[in-house]
């Protein structure tokens, strides 16, 4: 043992240890603030995200009150609206709550919002999320 730590100890004096270590910091440290820099790119990002997933829920009512306008009472073009509805009110939800500070929160309403995409693709309805993005959620 008191070899092992003889060797340790001349080690830590070589110059190429101290390079290393240095280096190592830089590194940690460059990580850290290149992660501070693009926290507010990453959140904005989901905000575009979110805003997209409204404007589609806002074209589909659109075109649900068309189609409601034009064919007269149907009920799978009204069970479609509402589906589409509960859509439309759970991006805004997710749009409004998303901060850093309520992840669990947020993590379980985009949870909930896929599901229900599903759903309101296997009823027929259409959204800009792909069937892999739903598949990898699920």
């Amino acid at each position: 043992m008191k070899l092992f730590l003889f060797e340790i100890k001349k080690l830590m004096w070589t110059k190429k240890y101290w390079i290393i270590f240095s280096v190592c910091i830089v590194a940690v440290v460059g990580l850290f603030v290149r992660n501070m820099l693009l926290q507010d790119y990453a959140v904005e990002e989901k905000r575009s995200e979110y805003n997209a997933y409204i404007k589609v829920s806002e074209m589909n009512e659109t075109s649900y009150e068309l189609q409601l306008k034009r064919v007269g009472k149907d009920e799978e073009i009204e069970q479609l609206r509402e589906m589409n509805m509960e859509l439309l009110n759970m991006a805004i939800a997710l749009r409004n709550v998303f901060t850093p500070t309520n992840w669990r929160e947020w993590l379980q309403l985009e949870s909930d919002y896929l599901q229900k995409t599903q759903e309101f693709k296997l009823a027929g309805g259409e959204h800009s999320l792909s069937e892999r993005r739903l598949r990898i959620h699920f």
